[in-house]
């Protein structure tokens, strides 16, 4: 008998398939939340651009792809980018194994929030072949499905897909510490509240703007409540602007120029 669901209690509805697709998509696996805080739960994914193409107008013969040293292929992937990196290898051969494990545990809302002071780079499957450009990065007997580092190359971190949540945050808390000079855990925190304030606004905005549409809908119009109704949706707008403005000034750690050692 099979054992009991280690997904999230709000995800256990949607099909396994289904998670993964949106993950791939970039969509927050968070479905509790409002339109504004989903918004915010997804990665800006980039993709690693491993051949420069030729000047337009130029033919030339093609190249046979070779591994390039280490520090070559992380130069490579974080493209002058000084943030710390998050690549994800792809590998729709894993179905629901190793691939299901690290989907989980980048759908978690803490390492969602985390990833947005990484470099987020995805990879195809044949970063695994020996000549691929970026094989350094994934080299060894079983290639990770995730890596984390520095930009200069000074610490590389394969993420198993055993690895606890715990362990992971640690290594993104440490790889972060060494890249800013701000606090990411007291951030990520703030900014848990704040997208539950956003929650908050998106509810009431829906609220007040349906409570609007009756009122002009009705075959007597009351003007004042009318009023009464686009005033609160006013404020409600000027507490969402005041909110983004506090997010912003949460959400900078203010990036080192290097990463601090030790």
């Amino acid at each position: 008998m099979a054992g009991p669901s280690t997904r999230p209690a709000h995800l256990r509805q949607v099909p396994e398939h289904v998670a993964r697709a949106l993950q791939r998509l970039g969509t927050p696996l968070d479905l509790a939340h409002e339109r504004t805080a989903r918004a915010r739960l997804t990665y800006d994914w980039d993709y690693a651009k491993v051949i420069k193409p030729p000047p337009e107008g130029i033919t030339v013969a093609p190249v046979r792809p070779r591994a390039l040293p280490l520090a070559d292929a992380v130069t490579s992937v974080v493209s002058g980018d000084r943030r710390p990196f998050l690549i994800v290898r792809e590998c729709w051969q894993c179905g629901g194994g190793d691939e299901s494990a690290i989907g989980r545990k980048l759908a978690n809302e803490k390492t969602i929030l985390f990833a947005k002071w990484f470099r987020c780079v995805r990879v195809s499957d044949a970063v695994r072949h020996p000549d691929h450009p970026l094989h350094a990065i994934f080299a060894g007997h079983h290639a990770p499905h995730m890596v984390l580092g520095n930009a200069d190359n000074s610490e590389i971190i394969p993420i198993d897909s055993d690895l606890p949540l715990s362990g992971l945050w640690s290594a993104m808390r440490g790889l972060i510490a060494q890249a800013y000079d701000g606090d990411a855990e007291a951030a990520m925190n703030q900014q848990l509240q704040i997208l539950s304030s956003y929650d908050h606004l998106d509810n009431l905005e829906k609220e007040l703007a349906t409570r609007l549409d009756n009122l002009l809908l009705a075959s007597r119009t009351d003007a004042a409540q009318v009023v009464a109704v686009r005033t609160q949706l006013a404020s409600v707008a000027s507490k969402r602007q005041e909110l983004e403005g506090r997010e912003t000034k949460v959400m900078d750690l203010s990036l080192r120029a290097t990463p601090r050692r030790g």
